[in-house]
């Protein structure tokens, strides 16, 4: 079997495993400076259109697998890799945006000690309070409350993707 065999079928499952279109996967390789549409992810995945060894390197990355030898491997799964590594990712993306909301916070709270207390409206106190006590986990806690049944189908789907992975169910 030809190297390229192997690539495609770890290709698409990786993909799907992480939940990735191939729409999705097409944007992520045109930011990285190759002409990728959803229908070239298609025609690699199928076997219309060769892969090139840059092209498959770049794709091994979007798709968080660390040993390339793994994406041409026909005997091996590369999609426990491609999770933990979209889940490297996913985690420094939210650490940088927890980062972020801090420093805006902080930024909040400066421009708020810079309004003189009898220039003050009634309004202004509540919104710096509501605001600076705003964490991470009350966010998040807000959102789910807001969003209920969007939350619980995303908890249902990680819990189910657990079982398949790590269960074999």
């Amino acid at each position: 079997m030809h190297w390229e065999d192997g690539f495609r079928a770890n290709m698409k499952s990786a993909r799907e495993a992480i939940g990735m279109t191939q729409t999705d996967l097409a944007h992520r390789l045109k930011d990285m400076g190759l002409p990728f549409h959803q229908q070239t992810v298609q025609r690699v995945e199928t076997g219309l259109r060769p892969v090139r060894l840059d092209e498959a390197f770049a794709i091994a990355m979007v798709l968080g697998v660390i040993d390339m030898k793994d994406m041409v491997d026909t005997e091996t799964s590369v999609t426990l890799e491609a999770v933990r590594g979209h889940m490297r990712r996913h985690r420094r993306d939210l650490e940088s945006a927890i980062q972020e909301y801090e420093q805006a916070r902080a930024s909040f709270a400066a421009l708020m000690d810079q309004i003189p207390e009898s220039e003050q409206k009634p309004w202004d106190a509540e919104i710096a309070e509501s605001t600076l006590a705003m964490t991470a986990e009350t966010i998040a806690q807000d959102w789910r409350e807001r969003n209920p049944d969007f939350a619980a189908e995303v908890f249902e789907r990680a819990e189910g993707r657990w079982q398949q992975l790590y269960r074999g169910k």
